[in-house]
């Protein structure tokens, strides 16, 4: 029975933190300087990845899958960096919105993932789930933050 729920635990964890996700990018929200989230994931998934990788045997192929999937992972969310909507708030700040290629963009990249997942040892999913939405998050924020810098330096220009 235990085999059974595992594979349905990864499945509800890894999809409330794509609810959540999706939620969070098609709200206004100030735009961070730091991606706390994503480098929070992308350390316990990167730990969880090690653990995992040390107890089972994982093939040459099935890493290549794994980086290549992480590499896709990141392309995707650049893309999302730039399509997500940035302006400023009367206060000054910095807002960031996403919309429905930003949502489009990520189930593409969590549908990559998981047929990603289908090559991989069992009990590797939930690791490289955790270290698929830190680098993602990181890169989106990361690609967010260049082009709010170019914005702010715009803005200086501009006298604003």
């Amino acid at each position: 029975m235990m085999g059974i729920m595992l594979p349905v635990a990864e499945d509800l964890v890894g999809l409330g933190i794509l609810v959540f996700v999706l939620v969070q990018q098609l709200r206004a929200r100030r735009l961070r300087p730091f991606p706390v989230i994503g480098s929070f994931l992308a350390v316990i998934g990167t730990i969880s990845l090690v653990i995992l990788v040390v107890k089972h045997v994982v093939t040459p192929e099935q890493t290549a899958v794994m980086v290549g999937s992480l590499a896709v992972t990141a392309a995707l969310a650049v893309a999302r960096g730039f399509v997500t909507r940035l302006w400023r708030a009367p206060d000054g700040s910095l807002m960031r919105q996403g919309g429905g290629i930003t949502s489009a963009l990520w189930l593409l990249a969590i549908g990559q993932h998981i047929v990603a997942d289908t090559v991989l040892p069992p009990g590797v999913g939930i690791a490289t789930l955790s270290l698929f939405f830190g680098v993602s998050l990181v890169a989106q924020v990361v690609t967010l933050g260049r082009r709010a810098g170019g914005a702010a330096r715009s803005d200086r220009r501009a006298g604003v």
